[in-house]
């Protein structure tokens, strides 16, 4: 099995995936498909999901909902999460078509013993831990601990639904991924709804709909969350002033990237800057490093988790 693991159970719409990492400076992402658990192994983490900010100490976990923003920052030196993904599908045969779960789901230092968490983070350590035995039963433990996993959370913390994105057929897709791979190469250059129609050639309602049809987010929305994560990376791995990282990712003036800064993650670039200091961070905002479950810090958890 490869690490990180990956796993799909077509028949059931259930596919998942897992990895242990290194939490370092905010990645600031989203997953317009899949759910998100992530647990804190070691240390402490300061989470921001959904404009909502969280800290997490070790054993805490948070659950992201798919096409939520969401970025996490260490707060104490070689913090690990475990994090778990699994597929929007899963819930279907529980729900009405055009529908979707969104749990409430995050624990802190007054809940981390309950219920409902240690089952969560039994079965995600069950999970993680069977696919790296790779033997002749672990698709099948895997899947059981995945299944259980759900079961607990739609048991412990009841979801509330809501409409979920349309469904596109496959030329609104290839649309959709056409737009998306121009304003990832063109981010810092000034982009318009009117220029996303000259350049797929259809119209700015079709493209605003299959926008917020496919992604969860406006047009604009998307494009700031692209800009700001390039932007990020730039504040933390260069010594580049505020003013040059805001212009060159797009942003038309420093006052508005400082704003849209302190909505996410409630404080300044430049507070942040030196708290964490400039040129510390090597690591490009989407590379991670992965750690092997074998590791001493990982395996000491997962056994905390499967033997309470």
């Amino acid at each position: 099995m490869n690490y990180p693991f990956s796993v799909q159970w077509p028949k059931d719409n259930l596919f998942a995936n897992a990895y242990v990492h290194d939490i370092l400076t905010y990645r600031y992402n989203w997953h317009t498909t899949e759910y998100e658990i992530d647990i804190v192994l070691k240390g402490k983490a300061e989470y921001s999901s959904g404009g909502k900010l969280y800290t997490l100490g070790e054993d805490d976990l948070i659950l992201v909902n798919p096409s939520v923003g969401h970025a996490s920052l260490a707060k104490d030196e070689n913090t690990l999460a475990l994090v778990l993904r699994f597929s929007l599908s899963a819930f279907r045969s529980y729900l009405k078509p055009r529908t979707m779960y969104r749990f409430s789901c995050c624990s802190d230092q007054n809940s981390r013993g309950d219920t409902g968490f240690c089952r969560i983070r039994f079965y995600a350590a069950q999970f993680i831990k069977a696919l790296f035995e790779d033997n002749m039963y672990s698709l099948l433990t895997a899947k059981g601990a995945l299944e259980l996993l759900l079961s607990s959370l739609c048991g412990f913390f009841p979801p509330e639904i809501i409409p979920a994105p349309g469904k596109e057929d496959e030329s609104h897709r290839e649309a959709l991924r056409n737009i998306i791979k121009y304003i990832d190469a063109n981010y810092a250059s000034k982009i318009s709804l009117e220029e996303l129609a000259r350049f797929s050639q259809y119209n700015r309602t079709y493209i605003s709909t299959i926008f917020k049809d496919g992604i969860g987010m406006n047009f604009y929305d998307y494009l700031k969350g692209v800009r700001f994560q390039h932007a990020n990376y730039e504040l933390v791995s260069t010594r580049k002033n505020l003013t040059d990282i805001a212009l060159d990712n797009g942003f038309p003036e420093l006052k508005l990237y400082n704003s849209y800064f302190r909505e996410i993650f409630h404080c300044t670039p430049a507070a942040y800057r030196e708290n964490t200091g400039a040129g510390k961070i090597p690591l490009r905002y989407d590379q991670q490093n992965f750690y092997e479950i074998d590791n001493a810090d990982v395996r000491k958890k997962l056994n905390e988790y499967l033997y309470l």
